[in-house]
C-alpha cells in the first residue's frame, strides 16, 4: 500500500492524542494510532473512520513500556505501510510515589517518555525517508530539563522520585530532539520538541496524591489547557509551511526556547545514544 499522507500518533487513544486522531483524520491523513486499552482504541478508531472513511486507519495495541512490544509493532507497521509522513511521539506518564518498571527492568518513567520515542524514531526510519519532507514531533511529558539525567544510573537507583524521574526523561528528550536534527538534516525530516504546559490529561492518574489533587484544582479552574487546542499546536508543528525547515528545536507553550548546556553538550548526547542503543538490544 502505497500512502504518502499517513501520521503515526504515540498515545492517541485519550486526551491530547486522541484530540490529534481526529484532527489529522479531519485533514485527510490515514492515522494510525497506539494505546494499550483495545475499548478506547477500537473507540477511537471508529471516530476517525466516520471523519475520514477513505483513509487506511489502524489502532494497534502495544505497551509502550516495553521495547520488544515496541519492535514487534514496528513489524506489523512495515507490512501494512511503506511510508510516514508524521510521526508524533506524544505517549506520556507521570508515574507513581512507589518505583515502577517495566518487565525488561527499565524505570517506568524513562521507558514511556524517552526511550519509547527513541526507538520507534530508528525503527521507522526508512518508512519517514520514503516520504520526505516529512516531520517528527515530540510531546514532552512534564517535566524539566533540569540537567540532573545520570546516564550512569538511568533506573535512580541512588534516590527514586516521581518528579526526577520524569524531569530525566524530559532531558533525555531534549538533547535527543537536538543531536538527532544533526543526523537528520540532509534527509529532508525535522524533529521538534514541545512541552505543552498543563493540560486537561488523565495523565497524572497514577501520580503521588498530591500532585492529583493539585491537577484536579487546575483542571477546576480552568488554568490547565483542553486537549484540542494543544493538538492544534503539534499539528501545527507537523504540517504548517512555517515550519517547514524548522529543526532541532524545543518549543514551551508554543514559544522556542534556548537550550541549556546539558543539552548540547555532545559527549552526554552520544552517551545517552549509546545507553539507549543497550537497553533497546540494538546494534549500532
Amino acid at each position: 500500500m502505497i500512502e504518502t499522507n499517513t501520521a503515526l500518533v504515540t498515545g492517541g487513544t485519550d486526551g491530547i492524542g486522541k484530540a490529534l486522531v481526529v484532527k489529522l483524520a479531519e485533514s485527510g491523513y490515514t492515522v494510525c494510532f497506539i494505546g494499550r486499552d483495545r475499548t478506547k482504541g477500537q473507540s477511537t478508531l471508529q471516530m476517525a473512520k466516520q471523519i475520514h472513511p477513505e483513509g487506511h486507519h489502524r489502532f494497534y495495541q502495544v505497551d509502550l513500556c516495553n521495547m520488544s512490544d515496541i519492535k514487534e509493532f514496528a513489524r506489523s507497521f512495515k507490512k501494512n505501510h511503506t511510508t510516514l509522513r508524521l510521526l508524533y511521539l506524544n505517549a506520556g506518564t507521570i508515574p507513581p510515589s512507589h518505583y515502577t518498571e517495566s518487565s525488561e527492568g527499565i524505570e517506568t518513567a524513562f521507558a514511556v517518555n524517552y526511550l519509547h520515542r527513541y526507538l520507534l524514531t530508528h525503527l521507522l526510519l526508512d518508512e519517514l525517508k520514503a516520504a520526505t519532507p516529512s516531520r517528527i514531533v515530540i510531546t514532552s511529558a512534564p517535566g524539566r530539563s533540569t540537567n540532573k539525567l545520570n546516564l550512569n544510573d538511568i533506573n535512580l537507583t541512588r534516590g527514586y522520585k516521581p518528579l526526577l524521574a520524569t524531569d530525566c526523561a524530559a532531558e533525555a528528550n531534549e538533547i535527543f530532539t537536538v543531536h538527532m536534527a544533526k543526523h537528520l538534516e540532509n534527509l529532508g525530516i525535522t524533529i521538534n520538541t514541545i512541552n505543552p504546559g498543563i493540560v486537561n490529561t488523565n495523565i497524572s492518574r497514577n501520580s503521588p496524591m498530591p500532585l492529583r489533587i493539585a491537577m484536579n484544582i487546575m483542571d477546576k479552574l480552568n488554568i490547565s489547557k483542553k486537549p484540542s487546542l494543544v493538538a492544534d499546536e503539534l499539528y501545527k508543528l507537523g504540517t504548517s509551511s512555517s515550519f517547514s525547515s524548522v529543526t532541532g528545536r524545543l518549543f514551551v507553550k508554543g514559544k522556542e526556547i534556548t537550550t541549556n548546556s546539558s543539552i548540547v553538550n555532545v559527549q552526554k548526547a552520544n552517551k545517552l545514544l549509546d545507553v539507549s542503543l543497550e537497553l533497546c538490544n540494538l546494534k549500532e
